[in-house]
C-alpha cells in the first residue's frame, strides 16, 4: 500500500495536511509540530520530517502504550539526527515533537480559537490501523 501526505498549511500552530491512499480520497487529516525557522526578520514554520519517500514499519508499544507506525531513515533536521518519528494519536501541535498526528478534520480549537487542531484523533487512528492491519510496512510519500 502506498500512502501520500500532502502538506497544506504551515503555521505557528502546526503543519496541517491530508493523508490519502490509492482509491481512498481521504484517510485522515494530519498535524505535525511546527518548528520556527528565522531568516532575517521573517519567521516561517516547518515540520521535522523533510518531504520525501519513507518506509513505515509497524512499531510495537514502547514510549506509547499502543502499536503505531514508525518512519525509517528520516534525514537530519537542523543539524540533528531524527529518529522515533511515529504516526500516532494527538490533537494539538504540543502533542507532537515531530511525529505525524492523525484526525478526522482540521478546525479551530474551541478553547483557543487562534489555534487549529485535528479532531477525532483516536477514532481516525483506529481506522488507519484497521486499514493497514494486514501490513508490516507501507510507503509514505510526503509532499
Amino acid at each position: 500500500m502506498d500512502i501520500k501526505l500532502q502538506r497544506l498549511t504551515f503555521g505557528e500552530d502546526g503543519v496541517f495536511g491530508i493523508l490519502t491512499g490509492v482509491g481512498i480520497p481521504t484517510i485522515a487529516s494530519t498535524l505535525e509540530h511546527a518548528f520556527p525557522v528565522t531568516e532575517g526578520s521573517l519567521t516561517r514554520y516547518e515540520p521535522k520530517v523533510a518531504a520525501g519517500v519513507y518506509t513505515c514499519l509497524r512499531h510495537a508499544p514502547n514510549r506509547l502504550p499502543y502499536e503505531t507506525w514508525e518512519l525509517q531513515n528520516v534525514p537530519e533536521f537542523q543539524g540533528q539526527p531524527v529518529t522515533g518519528i511515529l504516526i500516532h494519536v494527538g490533537n494539538f501541535n504540543r502533542n507532537s515533537d515531530g511525529c505525524i498526528l492523525v484526525g478526522r478534520n482540521i478546525m479551530p480549537n474551541p478553547d483557543a480559537p487562534a489555534e487549529n487542531m485535528v479532531t477525532s484523533s483516536q477514532n481516525t487512528f483506529n481506522k488507519l490501523m484497521d486499514l493497514t492491519r494486514n501490513l508490516d510496512s507501507f510507503i509514505l510519500t510526503i509532499e
